[in-house]
């Protein structure tokens, strides 16, 4: 029985201690429960304001911490029957917890809490046991360890991305000879002039009161908007001097000096601290594409932004597209006015909206609502619009607008651009890939759209007022911000692609196109990081595009049948985003996965397109140009798979790796550590495929073999051991 008195003397010996150590501890534990607070407080207060003074701000903060002290008393009394715990600690913890509940911030107060409970109880110990003994010493160095570590760790930016990974995938796809393009984000031609249009009475902006060079007429928007109820309205209204009723039109404008018909861009802000403007944070693009022939204006709708007491929660995105269209009502005006400085110098055949955050969602509500003759949400306004929207892009959007509920928005017969980051820590799922299936390019109508992720991009930096940390305080010191790229790289990726795409789009310039389908044709222009593609025009006839039912072994195309050999997995489904709920991307495909016994195994597997009578015959076609889909490396490193072209009795393979080397699957780490704050549930990989073109020429140059003969296209997977890849959007020209 001796084995049971020593553990029963441990645990009593434990139990001890314990009680000692609390005992000895609430009333610093409580002090530093208080000071973590109040430090919380503190923080806010230098992020969040009012708008309307100082003052206000630091009343509002001395207000809350009084608010808090106050409680402590109150909760205090109310414990003093309650003998079995400290009464000023439980004042103090329920205190604290209420008054967490009116800070924002979500958890994070709770977290401050904690931390400093946790450092307090160990302080709190080593003083009130006597400072010499060796328990009080060692509860001194656990409590500074944890404040060091604590401090090291948010005061570091972050940890990087494996360069390695970035080298290795970049270089091997720039080896790949491709005909380069010169570089769309060379300043143009053009000298540039800037000028501001608006109210001319704005209380806020000297840009929009005193400095305004043509003077606009406000709006009302109360018949679907109203914006005149409730205590935070009725604090915007304070702050703005004005509510729904009178919405400015406000805008920076670049154009070129020169005089002549350009091409009307404009582009608009998402949400952002309302007291911070975020029109202004597109300069670098507006000056570069004036300098290139086109006239760009930068939308203000600040005042419809969040600010210390919440947003719209999305609920204004139809406000801000119909908004947008009210702009380019002024310069369809403006062009035909002789007495107006833009008199005969807007082409308002050739317009694009470009939009960024909850801006991409709105220049997609614009182009919606364009083409109605009515107000949908209010059939008693007419609207009067009928814009020719060329082309529209979005930089980092969100998803949630819907004409109808759950019904999201339709999109065709516009030229489409997405652009998004992987280390968007903001929008960190990539909506704008479902708004990018959702887009219908018709046949015969000449118009294209395009998708590009950037793996190092974050949210803000697009605007060069935002920044690199795409949220406010405490949850930037938890957010991993080394990976980042500059803000100049950043930027001069937008460059290239915005250009390129109104180059495209509005001025027919088809030579870009390359750029989108693939990144390296800009290899000697583009910042050093890894890019994924995808391209779709109206020339493309899909074979497979896995939309037209559930049945496996049929493609899209009449005459086109499917099937598969020495495969671990093949399954249809519809790829999904890194969100916390997995919400679809809307973009349909296969799955195909393979494992070998070991490697002695020469078992390959096989997923096999074959079309009856011969591909050019199925499709009455005379020729086809190039084989195209979209692939995405599911597991594993690198990867490489082999196709296979039967033309009757002859055989053509290639590599794929002898046209682009498939990045593995782009993991990123959004947060220093997940299991203190999270972001997606800490989910590193986001699905998106990237996408190819094969060269019929390239398969038959120097050969008798005729495109006429094409009968089957075979896709082998096994020269690792094991993989998974996600194809779609199967396809020829």
């Amino acid at each position: 029985m001796k084995w049971f008195c020593y553990i029963s003397r441990f645990y009593e010996t434990v139990c001890s201690s314990i009680l000692k150590f609390i005992k000895y501890s609430y009333t610093t534990a409580s002090f530093f429960a208080i000071g973590g607070i109040l430090i919380y407080m503190f923080v806010l207060g230098m992020y969040v304001k009012t708008g309307i003074s100082l003052l206000l701000d630091i009343l509002i903060v001395i207000s809350l911490a009084a608010l808090f002290l106050l409680s402590i008393g109150l909760f205090k009394w109310l414990f003093k029957n309650l003998k079995k715990i400290d009464t000023f600690f439980g004042a103090v913890l329920l205190a604290s917890i209420s008054i967490s509940f009116l800070l924002p911030g979500g958890d994070m107060p709770l977290y401050f809490l904690f931390f400093f409970i946790v450092i307090g109880f160990f302080i709190g110990f080593a003083l009130n046991n006597g400072i010499r003994k060796v328990s009080s010493i060692f509860s001194f160095i656990i409590a500074i360890s944890i404040m060091s570590i604590s401090i090291y760790y948010l005061s570091i930016s972050g940890y990087d991305v494996d360069m390695s990974v970035i080298n290795k995938h970049y270089i091997n796809n720039s080896d790949i000879k491709l005909a380069r393009i010169e570089d769309p984000s060379k300043r143009g031609e053009y000298t540039v002039n800037k000028i501001y249009y608006g109210s001319g009475d704005h209380k806020r902006r000297e840009e929009y009161s005193s400095l305004v060079k043509i003077k606009t007429e406000k709006v009302n928007v109360s018949d679907f908007f109203d914006q005149k109820s409730g205590f935070a309205n009725k604090m915007r209204k304070i702050y703005w001097g004005f509510d729904s009723d009178s919405y400015p039109l406000n805008a920076i404008v670049w154009y070129p000096k020169e005089k002549f018909n350009a091409p009307l861009v404009l582009i608009v802000h998402g949400n952002h601290n309302m007291f911070e403007p975020s029109d202004k944070g597109y300069e670098y693009l507006g000056d570069l594409l004036a300098s290139r022939g086109y006239i760009v204006a930068s939308i203000d709708e600040n005042f419809l932004n969040g600010f210390w007491l919440g947003d719209y929660s999305q609920s204004e995105i139809y406000t801000r597209g119909w908004l947008l269209l009210k702009h380019l009502e002024l310069w369809r005006g403006w062009s035909s006015d002789s007495s107006s400085l833009f008199y005969n110098r807007v082409d308002l055949d050739n317009i694009a909206l470009v939009g960024h955050s909850r801006g991409g969602a709105a220049v997609a509500a614009a182009s919606f609502i364009n083409k109605l003759s009515r107000n949908h949400t209010n059939g008693n306004l007419l609207n009067n619009f009928n814009f020719s929207i060329k082309g529209i892009v979005q930089i980092a959007p969100n998803d949630p607008y819907s004409p109808q509920n759950d019904v999201k928005l339709p999109v065709d017969e516009v030229n489409l651009l997405v652009i998004q980051g992987a280390y968007d820590q903001d929008v960190s799922a990539f909506y704008g890939s479902r708004f990018y299936n959702r887009a219908i390019v018709s046949e015969g109508s000449n118009n294209f759209k395009s998708l590009i992720y950037i793996y190092r991009a974050n949210h803000g930096q697009f605007n060069t007022e935002w920044g690199r940390k795409d949220m406010s305080a405490p949850h930037s010191w938890f957010a991993n911000l080394k990976p980042i790229l500059n803000d100049k790289d950043q930027q001069k990726i937008a460059k290239v692609y915005i250009s390129a795409f109104l180059e495209s789009s509005l001025k027919n310039n088809y030579s870009y196109h390359n750029l989108f389908k693939d990144y390296r044709v800009g290899i000697d222009f583009l910042p050093e990081d890894l890019y994924t593609s995808q391209y779709e025009d109206d020339g493309i006839t899909f074979l497979a595009d896995y939309t037209e039912d559930m049945e496996l072994t049929t493609g899209s195309a009449k005459g086109v049948s499917i099937n598969a050999h020495n495969l671990k997995v093949w399954s249809e489904n519809v790829l999904t985003l890194r969100n916390d709920w997995s919400s679809a991307q809307g973009l349909s495909g296969v799955f195909l996965g393979w494992s070998k016994i070991d490697s002695t195994d020469t078992n390959m597997g096989e997923y096999t397109l074959s079309f009856d009578g011969g591909l050019c015959s199925m499709l009455n076609r005379d020729s086809l140009s190039v084989f195209n889909f979209m692939i995405f490396n599911n597991k594993g490193d690198s990867l490489d798979l082999s196709i296979e072209f039967v033309f009757g009795d002859e055989t053509k393979c290639i590599h794929l790796s002898d046209y682009y080397i498939l990045n593995p699957p782009l993991k990123t780490k959004l947060t220093k550590f997940n299991f203190i704050y999270t972001i997606n549930n800490g989910k590193e990989i986001e699905m998106v495929p990237q996408y190819i073109e094969i060269p019929f020429s390239s398969l038959i140059k120097g050969s008798n073999i005729s495109l006429l003969d094409l009968t089957s296209i075979r896709f082998i997977f096994g020269r690792e051991e094991e993989g998974e890849v996600f194809l779609s959007k199967i396809g020829v020209y």
